[in-house]
């Protein structure tokens, strides 16, 4: 095996291995149905890695209660120890609760019981995705729009490895790829 072809290995897992990644800020929509009313959801949130396979985010646009989501080995989702106070927060029966992903989204159906009644939880979570290239962050809502981006900067980079055009594929190692970079790396003798 060709130094080239461990760096383009090397470059393919590397890529790949930010759609693995769960842990990060998420766009919540949904409702929270309490007291007979339904309030809509749209916030922002952060999902934190507490351990292999649990992660811990607060309950829909609430600044307070302790979500801590169990990502089973068939993406479905359980709620371990989840309170809102002292109140535990437990799924909505016979709903769905379940991770994608392919989407990197989380769809959730809780609630909690209090002396007043039942508040009802529904929400889809779906991953902000950010990065910064020459100094612009970027966000993209959508992870699938990505992966085409990754797939062709990182077929673009083994093409550059394969045919010796290091300078281009160096230029493009740390950032996407923009069509000053590709102008400004070919190698002149080439064409």
């Amino acid at each position: 095996m060709s130094s080239r072809t461990i760096v383009v290995l090397l470059v393919i897992a590397n890529s790949l291995n930010m759609f693995s990644q769960i842990e990060g800020e998420y766009r919540s929509k949904g409702t929270i149905e309490e007291l007979n009313v339904s309030k809509t959801i749209n916030t922002e949130k952060y999902i934190l890695k507490i351990n292999d396979n649990i992660y811990q985010t607060t309950l829909a646009d609430y600044d307070q209660g302790v979500l801590n989501i169990k990502i089973n080995s068939d993406n479905s989702i359980t709620f371990e120890e989840s309170k809102y106070g002292t109140l535990n927060v437990t799924a909505v029966m016979d709903s769905t609760n379940v991770y994608d992903p392919i989407k990197k989204e989380f769809v959730l159906n809780y609630e909690f019981t209090t002396s007043t009644g039942v508040r009802r939880f529904r929400e889809v979570l779906t991953y902000l995705l950010t990065f910064v290239d020459n100094d612009i962050t970027y966000t993209v809502i959508n992870p699938r729009y990505l992966l085409i981006g990754v797939i062709m900067k990182t077929l673009f980079m083994t093409i550059c490895l394969l045919f010796g055009l290091t300078a281009a594929a160096e230029s493009s190692g740390s950032s996407f790829l923009n069509p000053n970079q590709l102008s400004n790396s070919v190698d002149p003798n080439l064409s």
